[in-house]
């Protein structure tokens, strides 16, 4: 027996029969300090009329009713949680630790929405609902587009699809037809994409646009769409400089090819430009008159296929196109010709590779196989050849100027175009994708690890390529600028 019982039991004793008082008026069972006659709940004493009324949905405080809140401590919404935690408890979406989703609403009862659920301009979209400008009410997804300037309908394009405007510059694209610049007629939707720094097809991209890139040693020049001659680089007077950018040719060219000190470039009227350093007369002796379908630089002298006969033509340094004991190339129909630091590769009309001028390590003899491109190196050679895979020639000797130029060769792939600069090699597979090897001091032989490139052109400590979309990038050696292309 409970001591609590026993003292009622006691006190019934001393009154008598006649005064005895109830067991339960004198109760406590639950030992909360409320007597079960006047305890709602005298099995729980968390439960009595001295309690506070908590948030369980249960009467804590015996006043008759569960009231923690206005509602009665109710699940309105079903959603799991009582009225009086609940910050919207006729939402089942909106409840503590609930995920914030774009409506306005406090969906996890943090005490406030996102800042981004809002709609400042009060035209019915929020801004985290993708209105592009949440200032203005006239600019939201879905609206009808007005020639105003503005995106009205939050697709990222201005005024597309809307008549009329105005055509400031006359070139036939109006401001609201998407013309960036109506101030400029060069500058409208379509326009061909050059290297000035200007968004001349107002794509939103003024990056540097070439056809055909070529890296020399201290400079580096290209030819963009419009068929004018680019280049970048040294240009400080000091001694490598001999006026590669500055004296660059004016005219309508379709390639140009570049090595130490000097260039050409092939006009579409098949003529041959050349300028910068002529310490052999490889810039003054340039045929004047002859047509070539191509021309290659190399360290002091240059060679071009002439047209229509695919003979070799070359000028400047004799000693690197022709040693009389050696070799002959002046009778061979090329179809590719390929200049190095001090000898000349071509491609014969049947694609066997055949070359002249310096051989200490072996540059000037490569595999009797037929190719399908070739170029040369200052002491190395590399041809693709007709089931794509890549040769190389020259030194291997573990010496001081071997650097992996043979024995880096990518052992798989399908290879479309290559080119190699002073001691390193850089190929092209068919998926577009860029492979280089041998001499990295300056990071020549790190190309982009992503993009599609359709050509790529070795340089003595740089590396230049144009991708599909005519964008041109350069990596290595940056000192003079000849990496960083306008």
């Amino acid at each position: 027996m409970q001591p609590r019982f026993l003292l009622v039991a006691a006190l019934g004793l001393l009154l008598g029969p006649g005064c005895s008082i109830g067991t339960a008026t004198l109760y406590d069972f639950d030992g909360d300090g409320s007597l079960d006659a006047d305890d709602c709940n005298p099995t729980d004493s968390s439960i009595n009329p001295l309690a506070t009324e908590l948030c369980d949905g249960l009467d804590n405080d015996c006043n008759g009713s569960a009231d923690a809140d206005e509602l009665g401590e109710v699940d309105g919404d079903a959603d799991g949680w009582l009225s009086c935690a609940d910050c919207d408890d006729l939402d089942a979406d909106s409840y503590p630790g609930a995920p914030e989703v774009c409506d306005g609403l406090d969906n996890d009862c943090s005490g406030a929405a996102d800042a981004d659920e809002v709609d400042a301009d009060k035209d019915g979209t929020l801004l985290c609902d993708d209105d592009c400008d949440d200032n203005d009410p006239d600019n939201y997804p879905g609206n009808e587009e007005a020639c105003d300037g503005a995106d009205n309908d939050c697709d990222s394009i201005i005024d597309e699809g809307v008549t009329g405007g105005t055509d400031s510059d006359s070139d036939g694209v109006t401001d609201c037809d998407g013309d960036c610049d109506d101030n400029d007629a060069s500058t409208f939707p379509g326009n061909v994409e050059n290297c000035d720094g200007i968004d001349r097809d107002c794509d939103g991209d003024s990056s540097c646009h070439l056809l055909h890139v070529s890296a020399g040693n201290y400079h580096s020049c290209g030819v963009d769409p419009s068929g004018a001659v680019v280049c970048w680089g040294i240009d400080d007077g000091t001694s490598n400089d001999f006026g590669q950018v500055r004296d660059s040719p004016i005219g309508t060219f379709s390639q140009v090819t570049s090595l130490t000190g000097h260039s050409c470039a092939l006009a579409t009227d098949l003529s041959v430009q050349c300028w910068g350093r002529n310490h052999y007369d490889q810039v003054e002796d340039t045929p004047g008159t002859d047509s070539f379908v191509q021309v290659s630089a190399g360290g002091a002298h240059n060679c071009g296929i002439e047209a229509g006969s695919g003979q070799l033509a070359c000028w400047g340094d004799a000693n690197s196109w022709q040693v009389s004991a050696h070799c002959d190339l002046s009778n061979l129909p090329a179809q590719r010709v390929a200049t190095g630091n001090s000898n000349t590769c071509l491609l014969d009309s049947s694609g066997f590779p055949a070359c002249c001028g310096q051989d200490d390590y072996g540059e000037s003899s490569p595999p009797a196989l037929a190719m399908i491109d070739v170029t040369v190196g200052w002491n190395h050679g590399c041809g693709i050849d007709t089931n794509q895979q890549v040769h190389c020639w020259g030194v291997e000797d573990d010496g001081p100027h071997d650097f992996g130029q043979l024995t880096g060769i990518p052992e798989s792939g399908a290879f479309v175009q290559i080119s190699a600069g002073d001691s390193h090699t850089c190929a092209i597979d068919s998926s577009g994708a860029i492979d280089c090897w041998g001499r990295d001091n300056h990071g020549q032989a790190t190309p982009p690890t992503s993009g599609s490139f359709v050509q790529v052109d070795g340089g003595g400590y740089h590396t230049c390529a144009v991708d599909s979309s005519n964008r041109v990038y350069c990596w290595g050696r940056d000192i003079e600028g000849q990496s960083s292309p306008p």
